[in-house]
Formats: structure tokens, C-alpha cells, sequence
């Protein structure tokens, strides 16, 4: 494992987390309500969430944070962008239901109103067994790739789904 910041006592606090226990279902809903329309979130993107006192085996919740929150007090809670946990970040976030029917009705000969709708559904479906399928087994909680953290590598177990 690469997380050999208990050295380091100047690292944020959440370095000293080793494994990440994190719920499945809470990941999909995640990605979805972030793919949603922005007058729809209202200033808000859904992540996943470890509250201080942070261990070597901590959890992570969806968390629906409001854009610019800022913490006065330290340690502050710990964001993690749900997409660091799916394999393949281009196929992590759903497309919008919008994209979804209009590929439906480009795909599908005169379809009724219905047919598209069991389209859309089958997409969706098709997309949350992909990210359930794909989810990687030691994350960058830091995100370091488009963040400037440099990088913690955890082990995460999942919970149900």
C-alpha cells in the first residue's frame, strides 16, 4: 500500500486512513444526482463524506454539500468525488435521461412513448451494474489527478449492494 504518511505529521489528518468502508448504493446515488440538471441540484453536488475523528478504518456517507462551504474549525470533514471509485471515470456518471431518450428514439424505429421510457430504464439499469461492477478495490481519496493533494492510496470495502 502506498499510504506511509503516518510519518509525516504535517499531512492532513485524513492521510491516516488505510481502509475506506463505503456504501455501494450511497456511490450510484451519488453519481446520478451529480449528473442531474443544475436547476435541479440547486447549488449542490452529492460526494462521499468521513467526519472527523478520522482512523485507520473509516466510513464514508453521501453527503449533499453545497457549493463554496467553506469549515472554520479543524479537523474539517473529508469530500470524496464519488467518480474515484469506478474503474473508468468516462463510464462512471450516467448520461442525462435526456441523452438517454434521444438515443433511444435515433436507435429505435418510430417508437411509442412507452418504448422509450423501458429504453431509458434499461439504460440506466445497464449503467448502475457497470459501476457496480467496476469498482476498484484501493482509491485516491485525494483525487490527486485533478486535485493539488498529492495522492492516498486506501483500501475501501464495500458495503451491500
Amino acid at each position: 500500500m502506498q499510504n506511509t504518511n503516518h510519518v509525516n505529521t504535517d499531512a492532513p489528518p485524513q492521510n491516516q486512513i488505510e481502509t475506506l468502508i463505503v456504501s455501494v448504493d450511497e456511490i450510484v446515488e451519488a453519481l446520478r444526482f451529480n449528473r442531474r440538471p443544475e436547476g435541479y441540484k440547486n447549488r449542490r453536488d452529492a460526494v462521499l463524506r468521513v467526519k472527523p475523528q478520522f482512523e485507520q478504518t473509516s466510513e464514508a456517507s453521501l453527503f449533499y454539500r453545497e457549493r463554496g462551504t467553506r469549515y472554520d474549525r479543524k479537523p474539517y470533514p473529508f469530500h470524496i468525488d464519488p467518480v474515484v471509485f469506478v474503474e473508468d471515470r468516462d463510464q462512471a456518471e450516467p448520461r442525462t435521461r435526456n441523452e438517454y431518450h434521444a438515443q433511444a428514439n435515433e436507435h429505435m424505429d418510430d417508437p411509442s412513448g412507452e418504448e422509450i421510457s423501458e429504453s431509458v430504464e434499461m439504460a440506466y439499469e445497464w449503467w448502475e451494474d457497470y459501476v457496480r461492477s467496476n469498482l476498484l478495490s484501493e482509491v485516491d481519496i485525494n483525487n490527486s489527478d485533478f486535485e493539488r493533494s498529492p495522492p492516498n492510496i486506501v483500501t475501501v470495502q464495500y458495503k451491500d449492494g
